[in-house]
Parts: structure tokens; sequence; C-alpha cells
């Protein structure tokens, strides 16, 4: 027998919506409706279609019972795991599902900010950085078998990574490209001799 909606289902989105930090517009491109439908469904105005919030269960692997008369609701699922759930646990497939939902509307939001040139150039350098960080760890995951394989990937990318970055700044000085009087090589020295000293040094 099919769910009934709860009464307050009007509530229940918005506070979906607000769990996830979305927009009334982002809400509705999800639901395949109008930011103003989105308006009327959390005044309690009109009560949304039910076919829509399947269909976005469905497509986010969340329970639908969080939309149901009578179930948990949004923000309860979102924030308030079972005490004691293993990590295979339905409530860490949804919290996932949550953060891939999160990630694609920020996404969004940063693709917004390139076609309108608001993006600051520092602003794009930390982007990048935390695009490559999100690929790292993207790409650990994907390899690893045990959490053992995740940490020692992650470990090992990294040094053969700063190894790389060290190497081209050292051919960037010797061919002029960047130049020694640029500020953050001093503390770059400082840093490099710090390491020098951890890794001949050994275990201590």
């Amino acid at each position: 027998m099919p769910l009934r909606l709860a009464p307050d289902i009007g509530s229940r989105l918005r506070e979906l919506r607000e769990a996830l930090d979305w927009t009334q517009e982002d809400l509705g491109k999800e639901l395949g409706r109008a930011r103003q439908s989105v308006v009327h469904w959390e005044a309690g105005r009109v009560r949304p279609p039910r076919r829509p919030l399947v269909e976005l269960c469905r497509r986010h692997h969340w329970p639908m019972e969080m939309f149901a008369d009578g179930g948990p609701r949004p923000r309860q699922l979102l924030l308030s795991p079972p005490n004691g759930a293993p990590p295979e646990a339905p409530m860490a497939e949804f919290s996932a599902a949550v953060s891939v939902a999160t990630l694609r509307t920020e996404l969004r939001y940063i693709d917004a900010k390139l076609n309108d040139g608001s993006l600051s150039p520092e602003s794009l350098a930390e982007l990048k950085s935390a695009v490559d960080d999100v690929r790292l760890r993207l790409w650990g995951a994907l390899l690893a078998n045990t959490p053992e394989d995740y940490a020692a990937f992650r470990q090992g990318f990294r040094v053969i990574r700063a190894t790389e970055i060290c190497r081209g700044l050292v051919t960037d000085l010797e061919d002029g490209t960047l130049p020694w009087t640029h500020p953050e090589l001093a503390t770059l020295a400082e840093v490099a001799a710090q390491l020098a000293v951890c890794v001949t040094a050994g275990p201590r």
C-alpha cells in the first residue's frame, strides 16, 4: 500500500531543503517544478504531487518515509543517526547520498559564478585546491579495499605529489620562470628544511 503523505509535508520539504542548503529554486529543479510551486508547497497552500517526491527519493536513494504520515522527519534522518549504527547501515547510505546532493548544488553554484565572471583569481585558486583534494579522496576510495589501503594510498600520493611540486619549483627557479625574490619562498625553505630533518632523523 502506498505511503500516505504527511499532513505537514510542506514543512518537511522546507526542512529537507534547509538541511541540504538548497534554495527553493534548487528544490524546484530537483522536483521538475517552478520555484513558485515550492513556495506554495512549503507554505501549506498546496500539497505537492506524490510522483515527483518518489522520483526525488529514488534518484538520491533517500527513504520515502521522511515524507510519510508518521514517518521520521528529514532533519532527524540527516542529523541523528541511530546509536550504534554500523557503517553499512541505511543511515550511512542516506548521509552519503545527502553529501552527493549537496555537492551537486555547490557545483551548480560554482558554475553560475564562473559563467557571470564573479569568482576572483584568489577564489579560483582555492577552488582548484579543493577540487584536487576531492579528486585525491575519490581516487583513494575507489582504489581501496580496506581503510588501510585508503590511508596508504593517500600517504603515497601526497609524498609523490609534493616531490613533483618541489622538482617543478627547482626547475622554475633555475630557468627564471619563478623569481628568487618571491615572498613565499622563505617560508617554503623553512618548511623544506624541517622536512629534511624529520626524514633523515627517522622514527623517534
